[in-house]
Formats: C-alpha cells, structure tokens, sequence
C-alpha cells in the first residue's frame, strides 16, 4: 500500500589545490576531499535515523582531474599524495515514502552541502525518478478487502510489507490520482534484481484468482 520512490543527486565538490604540506593553512584551507567527507558524513548523520528514507552515494572520484559520466556511471581520476586535491564528484540516489519527506531530505542536504570548510566550495542537484507512493487509508482499505478475498478463498491473509524491503514501482506516478491504489500482487519469487532471479510459478494460480475476486467484489460496489 506504499511504494517509497526513487530520485538521483550528484554532488560536486570544489577545493584550492596546492602542495600537499600545506593543507589546513589559512591560505589553503582543507581540500575537496575533506569537503566532500565532511558534507556525507553529514547527510549520515542527519538522515540515516529517518524511517523510510535511504540515501546512497554510489560512485565517487576525486583527486586534481576528475571525469564522471552520467550515463555509464563510470568515472575517472587523477591525483597525487602530495597535492591537495581539487575536484571531487559524487553520484547518488535517494528514496523517500512521501512528496514532502523527499522535499524535506533535499533541504536538509542543501543546508549540509552549503556549510564549507575553509577554501572549498561545493554544490548538489537533483533529478527526479520515480515519485514516492504515499500510503493512505484509501490503500489500506483496498488491502483489507484484497485480504478478505484472500481468507475466503482459503490462501490466508495478506499483510502489507514493509516499504523498506521494496523498489520503486510504475504504480506511483498514477496512485495520488485515485481513491485505493496497491502493488505487489504479481507473480512471487525470490533474488530480486541478481543472476539468482527466479519466478515461483506455482504462485501464479492463487495470485491470478485472488485479484479476480478483488474486482468481481469492487465491480458490484458501483
């Protein structure tokens, strides 16, 4: 009855770049990887307790040149010991169960991104994917009668899963525009995403009967 969504960040990270026997002078300051550790550890901090909300750095170059390209997720660096370096970039995703907790996380990562340490800049964007599915009582009621149907036909309940334990879905981008919306009452299996994938076919039966009773029983509510 609830899908978090998923959205993308990358942030970028600027430092002044000079020997490295200089790094935390006043003229020099700390470095782009010191920034760049300081505003993660940061988003750790102020948001890993959030129930329902995962952020994740995925990849990270840094060093004096870096590269990362957007598309491949593939990305490039150069940087010696000795110098402080100047560039990092960072890419990410985050998920969030409604509108107003991802609006909420952005906020507080733009104020953790903005706080620099001396002599270093940084900056965050976002991008946007799959919108969050909130979950409401009109979702809970649909699961309710989904779950009678279920009972009655002797398959035993059916209970909402925790929406930790699950991606994002197509269902999101249409559920805030009806009154019941739920997922995840296809075909079951086990290894999601691996090579270990497998579908349970002698799930397909009970799943398929389950959802025509469900609207058998909504189509006579009209």
């Amino acid at each position: 009855i609830s899908r978090r969504g998923s959205s993308g960040w990358q942030l970028k990270v600027s430092g002044k770049p000079a020997h490295s026997s200089q790094i935390f002078q006043p003229d020099y300051g700390d470095g782009a990887i010191f920034e760049t550790s300081r505003i993660l550890d940061g988003f750790r901090q102020a948001l890993s307790g959030v129930p329902n909300l995962t952020f994740n750095p995925g990849v990270i170059a840094g060093g004096t040149d870096v590269t990362l390209d957007e598309d491949t997720s593939r990305a490039t660096a150069f940087g010696k010991g000795n110098v402080i370096a100047q560039t990092v970039l960072v890419s990410g995703d985050l998920r969030a169960i409604s509108p107003a907790q991802l609006a909420d996380a952005r906020e507080t990562m733009k104020k953790i991104v903005a706080a620099h340490l001396p002599h270093t800049s940084a900056s965050i964007t976002f991008s946007d994917g799959y919108p969050p599915m909130a979950p409401t009582d009109g979702n809970a009621k649909l699961l309710a009668m989904y779950s009678a149907v279920s009972e009655d036909l002797g398959f035993g309940p059916v209970t909402a899963i925790n929406p930790r334990k699950a991606g994002a879905a197509d269902i999101s981008f249409v559920a805030d525009k009806v009154d019941m919306a739920m997922d995840g009452i296809g075909l079951m299996g086990t290894g999601g995403h691996t090579v270990d994938e497998t579908a349970d076919l002698g799930t397909l039966d009970s799943q398929a009967i389950r959802a025509a009773v469900l609207l058998y029983r909504l189509s006579l509510k009209k």
